[in-house]
């Protein structure tokens, strides 16, 4: 049974150890999503992970062994290591960063005993096991047999598995609103920096530089082309760059801005994945431009709001002072708002509530208002009723600063039903 299993073994267990033992901060818990470990080492690596997954799982990984991430980011974390060339993305990623035994986590005894008597019924094996000698490191002792299994039969039994580990759930009583940035910065060498780990005033490869937490300069231009991304992910609060030019640009949670090295050499060019609030210094030798989805929007001395999260609703402008030109035909006044080759009037205060610490719920579509809540909060948003999402919310404005069950509790007052099962929203 076992011919031909000890490399595999070998690799799998590698694979184990280096991706399991940071993730769990000072106390392993005991939940079902955690033997999301347990499938990685089956999973295939024939695939690579596109650019924006592997940043993703990098910024995962460096929160995991510095013990600070949070419930939301192991979930996501558990996603994308199921994904394929996953195992090869993060054995790339311990050769980058050192790990120290002091991120090795335990299971206790019994739940060890637990994982592996149900691997053993699932294979149809003895399920009596001698318990070593020294109860060290239980935890390898318990991975050591579910490596020997995956690498022979590269299937494991997970779902029965699962139904034999007794675990107790529970789920979380409320989730805080976020109160720091987390935001990161992409190198052109490809280095990945966490900006909450750098100290105020550092200067980063010579033209990125941390003035306080949240707040960004950019200094300085290089004359070779290439690009920076700062990425504000969910459950972060809004972080505020600011160009050589005084240009200004605040990014809400869950955005991804590129920056030219050579920015303002030859012209100004930014490209935007998700939402940013934009203060423009004006020069009409070198127009401001931003790339988002379909649109280029071009400046004439301008403060705009562009709304553009791949695979959500289409990009939205919206104009507060000056003027801006859309794809060099298009031009808005203040207070319009260009989408799907409209424009029309819109209420300011809508548009830049994030900015200013707020849900904006008046006369507002339920689903924006969710998809919202749930980039801030880090929650997946499940409506069990397709047409609520385009109901019509009747109220003023929630502030971000509360927890999302206090949300919850304010929605029901306005006749909007939800409740929260563990990371979920459900909305009916």
């Amino acid at each position: 049974m076992f011919v031909g299993g000890i490399s595999l073994c070998a690799l799998g267990f590698f694979s184990l150890r280096l991706c399991v033992k940071p993730f769990f901060g000072q106390r392993l818990c005991v939940k079902p999503q955690y033997y999301f470990f347990i499938k990685l080492i089956i999973l295939p690596i024939n695939e690579g992970l596109n650019d924006m997954q592997a940043e993703k799982l990098e910024i995962l990984f460096q929160r995991f062994i510095s013990k600070t991430a949070t419930e939301a980011e192991r979930n996501e974390f558990f996603e994308l290591v199921k994904l394929p060339g996953a195992n090869e993305a993060l054995m790339q990623l311990t050769e980058r960063y050192a790990l120290r035994d002091d991120h090795l986590m335990e299971l206790p005894q019994q739940v060890s005993d637990e994982i592996l008597s149900a691997i053993l019924s699932a294979e149809d094996m003895p399920a009596t096991v001698e318990k070593p000698v020294r109860p060290l490191r239980r935890f390898w002792w318990a991975a050591a047999a579910i490596v020997i299994l995956v690498a022979v039969g590269g299937v494991l039994f997970v779902d029965k598995m699962q139904r034999q580990i007794p675990a107790i759930i529970e789920a979380p009583i409320d989730i805080k609103a976020p109160q720091l940035n987390r935001a990161t910065i992409a190198l052109p060498d490809g280095y990945l920096i966490m900006l909450d780990s750098v100290a105020n005033g550092t200067l980063i490869a010579g033209i990125v530089r941390k003035i306080a937490d949240g707040q960004l300069v950019f200094e300085g231009n290089k004359s070779n082309v290439a690009y920076i991304i700062a990425t504000n992910p969910r459950n972060s609060t809004a972080i505020q760059l600011s160009f050589p030019d005084s240009t200004k640009v605040w990014l809400n949670a869950d955005t991804h801005l590129q920056y030219p090295t050579n920015y303002s050499i030859n012209e100004r060019m930014v490209t935007l994945d998700g939402e940013a609030y934009f203060e423009v210094r004006h020069n009409v030798a070198k127009p401001f431009r931003v790339i988002a989805g379909e649109q280029t929007i071009e400046d004439a001395g301008t403060i705009f709001n562009v709304k553009a999260y791949k695979g959500k609703a289409a990009v939205q402008t919206t104009l507060l002072e000056g003027q801006v030109k859309i794809n060099n035909t298009v031009t808005l006044k203040p207070g319009q708002k260009y989408s799907r080759n409209k424009i029309t009037d819109v209420n300011t205060e809508e548009v830049t509530a994030w900015k200013n610490g707020s849900f904006y719920l008046d006369g507002c579509e339920f689903g924006e208002i969710a998809n919202e809540m749930g980039r801030w909060y880090d929650v997946e948003v499940v409506f069990t009723n397709p047409a609520t999402m385009h109901s019509i919310v009747a109220g003023g404005e929630i502030g971000r600063n509360l927890s999302l069950v206090q949300v919850i509790g304010i929605l029901k007052e306005l006749n909007v039903n939800c409740r929260l099962e563990g990371r979920r929203l459900i909305v009916e």
